[in-house]
């Protein structure tokens, strides 16, 4: 007994390196999760708050919807630069641009400050939102990598959650402040990681590889020149990093990057961020009388667990099972409180909790979808183009996001209610179903065996019609 207990405690010492590292690099999303939900209690507060400005229907739009944007100007270059300089300076330099935007946030008197703050913060989570799931993934073990890429979004709904209590208890600007400060504080414990092995490998910098193998193994020596020579082997496979742009018309990019945004689109017009970022106001026409804020702050504490309950499963079950279940919960969830909703307009139920509840659920499941999505984004593409590729997929989801923003009102208006608008999720995420087929078991792989699935042998030797071989250019 004794032995067995010793030995579980020498596995988990052995793991501690790789969990901080991901706890570390995962922590910069609680921030992108304020950044994302802090304009749900920005906009009731400049209408009707003790510190309210005049801002204009156009203005509160932009304030919204600019972070999305600048996102998506800022994805291929953050990309580059990712592959480029790696992925701890892209974290790092994402403190000038977070203190910058919340100050001007803080100090704003007049609508277009507000957009500029916002737009600053926008740069700061496109320096961190893939660069931190790259790193993750890349520095753990298959073991470890859905957990701790799982993470991620744990730490996204906690920042929900720390902006709904702050927009209950202080000002807009207070939150702005309080923002700041410990964002930059909690930042920096990025500067005590090291850079992912895998990165150096594929510049050549074998011994700050071996270092970096070094601090995540405990200095042990066996495994630190097995995983090095692994690495180097993985990186001879890929083509030559001069003829970058051939690279993403390559089956092992294009394949997996037609998965994640169709499932990006998907997540987005099934009501996702809708939700995040008008949820005050679409709590309110649902017609309930409890006090959105402590509603919203329970069920970003609900994501939150949701969250945590995800980091234990995820390294127990695959992802295709869990992303069907979460699929099938979202549809089911929408049509229940569709029906409920649309009662409660006619007058037939006055049961308003039930709305109430199905939110909740739906909350949930959506949550699910938020979080593999998150960590298939860290594992399908192949290492020589990761940043810049995980990037761009993540802009063009951030337009889904903008898009979906935008269309709210006119899906409200054109579907005659908010009903009909939850019937239109439910539709969304049943289509979603249909990407299933083609998205990858990823459970216990390595990095390079997921790489190998979208590769042409990979599809020649499952389909068994082709004998053509494909010459690349290796490093």
């Amino acid at each position: 007994m004794f032995n067995r207990l010793l030995a579980k405690l020498n596995i988990v010492n052995a793991l501690l390196p790789q969990i901080y590292a991901g706890a570390v690099a995962s922590s910069v999303h609680l921030w992108i999760g304020v950044v994302h939900t802090y304009s749900s209690v920005l906009i009731p507060q400049l209408r009707n708050g003790a510190d309210a400005l005049e801002v204009t229907k156009n203005e509160e739009m932009w304030i919204i919807n600019c972070v999305c944007l600048v996102a998506l100007c800022q994805s291929v270059l953050g990309g580059i630069l990712t592959d480029k300089f790696g992925r701890l300076p892209m974290l790092k330099s994402s403190l000038i641009f977070h203190a910058i935007g919340w100050v001007t946030i803080a100090l704003g008197r007049s609508g277009s400050m507000l957009i500029l703050g916002r737009t600053v913060t926008g740069i700061a989570i496109g320096c961190v939102s893939c660069a931190s799931l790259v790193y993750v993934a890349e520095v753990s073990t298959p073991t470890l990598r859905a957990p701790l890429l799982a993470l991620s979004m744990v730490f996204h709904e906690l920042g929900s959650l720390v902006t709904y209590i702050m927009g209950y208890l202080t000002s807009w600007r207070a939150a702005a402040w309080i923002t700041c400060g410990s964002g930059t504080i909690a930042t920096l414990l990025v500067f005590s990681l090291p850079q992912s092995p895998s990165w150096l490998v594929s510049k050549n910098r074998e011994a700050e590889a071996r270092k970096s193998l070094r601090w995540f193994n405990r200095n042990d020596t066996d495994i630190v020149e097995k995983e090095l020579e692994t690495l180097k082997s993985e990186a001879r496979g890929r083509v030559h990093k001069k003829i970058i742009m051939r690279n993403l018309i390559l089956p092992t990019v294009y394949r997996p990057f037609l998965i994640l945004t169709l499932l990006g689109f998907a997540q987005q017009f099934a009501g996702m961020s809708i939700l995040a970022r008008n949820s005050i106001i679409f709590f309110e026409e649902l017609g309930t009388q409890f006090d959105p804020y402590i509603v919203f702050s329970c069920m970003a504490l609900l994501r939150i667990f949701t969250g945590l309950g995800l980091v234990v499963i995820m390294g127990q079950f695959g992802r295709r099972p869990i992303m069907f279940i979460a699929l099938l919960g979202v549809f089911l969830s929408m049509i229940m409180s569709g029906l409920y909703t649309a009662w409660i307009d006619e007058g037939t139920t006055h049961q308003t909790w039930v709305p109430l509840f199905m939110l909740n659920i739906y909350t949930i499941f959506m949550v699910t979808i938020a979080t593999i999505s998150a960590t298939l984004l860290g594992e399908l593409f192949p290492g020589d183009v990761r940043g810049l590729i995980t990037n761009i997929t993540w802009g063009l989801n951030n337009v889904y996001t903008f898009l979906s923003i935008f269309a709210y009102p006119s899906l409200l208006s054109g579907l005659h209610g908010i009903a009909n608008v939850q019937f239109f999720f439910a539709g969304v995420s049943a289509l979603a179903c249909l990407i299933l087929p083609f998205l990858p078991e990823t459970h216990m792989k390595r990095l390079s065996e997921i790489e190998a699935h979208f590769s042409p042998d990979s599809r020649r030797k499952s389909v068994k019609k082709f004998n053509i071989e494909i010459d690349i250019i290796v490093i």
